[in-house]
């Protein structure tokens, strides 16, 4: 196995253990946080945290090509929808702080994550088509 094989391994188990921790993560965050967001507002973040972890655990190398396109195209959607709702529950974090008079400090966590996330666009794009990088 060369580097390139290697690496793309690790982005892709990095995912796997991703999208095992966002489900915990978005679980927790549902049920426990008092946040400035509605009930909805957050239903519909964790709801797409949620979609984003299942792409992530998607045995993307057994579709065929005609299919793996189409929920390529997806994936890329639905990762953008995870980058917004992480801005958008960072944003209401903020709020909610501010509301009783504490400051957050940088959101690091949530900037990993974020990383980490968009790390599996082109572990996907590059595990099914390794030629492509050579």
């Amino acid at each position: 196995m060369d580097s390139l094989e290697k690496g793309l391994r690790i982005a892709r188990l990095s995912g796997f253990f991703l999208a095992v921790g966002l489900m915990i993560y978005a679980t927790v965050y549902y049920h426990r946080t008092h946040s400035a967001a509605s009930d909805n507002t957050r239903l519909v973040i964790v709801s797409v945290w949620v979609l984003f972890s299942m792409g992530c655990m998607l045995p993307w190398n057994k579709f065929s090509r005609k299919v793996w396109v189409k929920i390529y195209a997806v994936f890329i959607l639905v990762a953008i929808a995870f980058v917004f709702s992480f801005v958008v529950k960072i944003l209401f974090d903020y709020i909610a702080a501010d509301s009783v008079g504490e400051r957050l400090s940088v959101p690091g966590l949530e900037g990993t994550v974020i990383f980490l996330g968009l790390l599996q666009l082109p572990a996907v794009l590059f595990s099914k088509n390794p030629d492509w990088l050579r």
